[in-house]
């Protein structure tokens, strides 16, 4: 009996050795390999969280004059767009980038109508633009070669828009500038970063009474996107901004900041021009 249990502890010992000397091997295979070839639990190789394949992308754009005669004509406004680099004024540290710009946008506030668009010129020959109306004024790189005619980093390029100012003095903002990789025809994304101050145009002039009402502002606008006057919904929108200007919801001064802008604003929500 006490031969047999002898026999059988040897046994036992004998597997946990074997056991033991192959879980020694396998770890060391393990360490010897090239660590290169590590991979995630998921089975695919670990990214750089902190990579950026894109660059960098930044850029700043300028409109003069920012103030303009209420109420007038062949207004000339300058606008510029720079790719950011070290040194450029509007571009703030670290903007720089290291991505070249192909086209940009910019969208000129509801109340002003543009008229024309004239020709980019600045660091890269061929460029061009594709507004033909509305408020949305694109430029590019544009027909052959375009792809290398991209603004790099540091230079500009400059164009003319002419426009008919509001009826009413006014701030308005600015709310879309963009820029992009690609050549006309152009779109947009979310890659490319606006540096510098928001751009803003203010109309002047107005003396004090003599700023326009609600249904005024109305009626000039609703003109400006071709509504006339005698269409329904002309009327319509007409007289529910004379019932907001009498419930007080503008505001009771025509001339105060903002006036026009909420008066407009409200439109936007009766109808989607």
């Amino acid at each position: 009996m006490t031969h047999t249990r002898d026999k059988q502890r040897a046994t036992a010992v004998a597997q946990l050795t074997a056991t033991v000397a192959l879980t020694v091997a396998l770890a060391a295979a393990a360490c010897g390999s090239n660590p290169t070839s590590i991979v995630s639990p998921s089975g695919t190789a670990p990214v750089n969280l902190n990579a950026n394949p894109g660059g960098d992308k930044f850029f700043t754009m300028t409109i003069t004059p920012t103030s303009v005669p209420v109420n007038s004509s062949n207004v000339v406004l300058t606008v510029t767009v720079t790719n950011c680099d070290t040194g450029i004024t509007g571009c703030t540290t670290p903007s720089s980038s290291t991505q070249k710009i192909g086209s940009a946008e910019i969208v000129i506030p509801v109340g002003f109508t543009i008229t024309a668009v004239g020709t980019p010129t600045g660091d890269q020959p061929g460029w061009g633009t594709s507004w033909t109306t509305g408020n949305t004024v694109v430029v590019g790189a544009t027909g052959a070669g375009a792809g290398t005619h991209k603004l790099l980093p540091g230079q500009h390029e400059t164009f003319t828009i002419t426009v008919s100012t509001p009826i009413v003095c006014d701030t308005f903002g600015i709310d879309t500038v963009a820029a992009s990789d690609s050549t006309l025809p152009a779109t947009f994304g979310t890659d490319w970063h606006f540096s510098g101050d928001a751009l803003a145009l203010t109309a002047t002039g107005c003396s004090t009474g003599e700023c326009p009402a609600a249904p005024a502002i109305a009626t000039h606008y609703l003109h400006d996107q071709g509504v006339k006057s005698n269409d329904s919904l002309f009327n319509t929108i007409v007289n529910a901004v004379a019932q907001k200007m009498a419930n007080g919801d503008f505001g009771r001064d025509p001339c105060a900041e903002g006036y026009a802008g909420a008066v407009i604003a409200f439109i936007n929500t009766l109808h989607q021009f």
